[in-house]
């Protein structure tokens, strides 16, 4: 019996060793490929001539109406001390937008905040995503109220705060870019949703899959409300490639894309990539990262006095089996080698990475704001 347990005992040893260093040369040849890229700024700027520079260039991007990182950015300018951020700003009454980082626990996250709102008494939050994006923009810059609520879900929610004449926080939950690739494409193998029907994906590899649809959620930061209107569709339309729908069936996701490809060459996506790295803590008034929901949760609770963690630990919706491929339903390899193994052939290809690029230095970012956040949250 003593040996058979020190068998065992040393198999799970050698396992998770081969584990831990397989996790660890992943990264390493990662953060190499990374670093192999073409520095597309040489110089880091000044935040004023970066905001400068921006302005002229990309005007919509500057944010004036947002509540700022509830945890992280503490300091009340305006009488010169420190005090609880809720006593100089209005996080509970504010207006809220959850900003949907598709695959990344956004379905749980909206169910959730949704009850939340129901449990307060609020109206439920308004979905801006890629079905009604188009009429609700079209619909603010006319100047209408109609679509104007004190909360709001959706893949295209960041910008309704500029919409808002009263305080407005914005919050989301990141996922590493390359496992959300992986849960898309994992999706989209049997799914008809918008973020999946611009290419035939049978025909595609997940490396493939990865370059396609690129840093998901940096595009998602950057959006203009107008493109999703009429004004961009003569456009859109000369912009899309063969292998596109027509233009009135394009997904606003996929306008999005074509448009900021066709304004921003490498260079200025680098520009662009700095600026928003600076603004995440001044963007979002708190950040959640999937693989600590109910942490995220804890601290969503926190800033908006709202029951997130309260009706929702323990809580994911959306789940699904995966597999190494549309045709491999071998039961017994397990979700967490299965996408190991994606994760190292994305990992492993430069166009993949190139692809992914700004959203890995925004999930970077995101989880040292996320540390932050978690120290702050512990001291009060």
């Amino acid at each position: 019996m003593f040996f058979n347990n020190l068998k065992y005992f040393l198999s799970v040893m050698i396992v998770g060793l081969i584990l831990i260093s397989s996790y660890i040369f992943l990264e390493q040849r990662t953060d190499k490929i990374i670093a192999s890229f073409p520095k597309q700024r040489a110089n880091s700027k000044s935040t004023k001539i970066l905001k400068d520079e921006i302005a002229k260039l990309y005007p919509w991007l500057i944010r004036s109406n947002t509540l700022p990182n509830y945890f992280t950015r503490s300091k009340n300018r305006r009488y010169g001390e420190r005090r609880l951020l809720d006593e100089t700003y209005s996080y509970k009454n504010c207006t809220i937008a959850f900003v949907h980082n598709q695959k990344s626990g956004g379905t749980t996250t909206t169910s959730c905040f949704s009850n939340a709102i129901e449990e307060v008494g609020a109206m439920v939050p308004r979905l801006v995503a890629n079905p009604n994006a188009g009429q609700i923009f079209g619909s603010l810059l006319n100047g209408s109220d109609k679509y104007k609520r004190t909360s709001y879900v959706g893949d295209s929610t960041f910008t309704v705060c500029d919409f808002v004449d009263r305080p407005c926080a914005y919050f989301t939950v990141i996922r590493d870019p390359l496992e959300r690739a992986i849960s898309s494409y994992n999706m989209c193998l049997g799914s008809k949703q918008p973020q999946c029907v611009m290419r035939d994906i049978s025909k595609l590899s997940v490396k493939d899959w990865a370059i396609h649809q690129g840093s998901f959620f940096f595009r998602q930061l950057l959006a203009n409300p107008e493109f999703f209107t009429n004004k961009y569709t003569g456009l859109v339309d000369k912009l899309r490639g063969p292998d596109d729908p027509p233009t009135e069936l394009i997904p606003p996701w996929w306008r999005n894309k074509l448009i900021l490809d066709h304004f921003m060459d490498d260079n200025q996506k680098g520009m662009v990539l700095e600026f928003v790295l600076a603004n995440l803590e001044s963007w979002f008034a708190v950040i959640g990262l999937t693989e600590e929901f109910d942490t995220s949760f804890h601290l969503f609770e926190r800033v908006f006095k709202l029951p997130f963690y309260t009706l929702c630990a323990g809580r994911k919706q959306n789940q699904r089996n995966y597999h190494y491929s549309k045709d491999d339903h071998n039961a017994n390899v397990t979700k967490a080698e299965i996408v190991k193994s994606l994760k190292t052939k994305i990992s492993t290809d430069p166009e993949a990475l190139r692809a992914l690029h700004y959203d890995i230095q925004i999930f970077k970012k995101a989880k040292s704001i996320f540390s932050k956040q978690k120290l702050a949250y512990a001291k009060t």
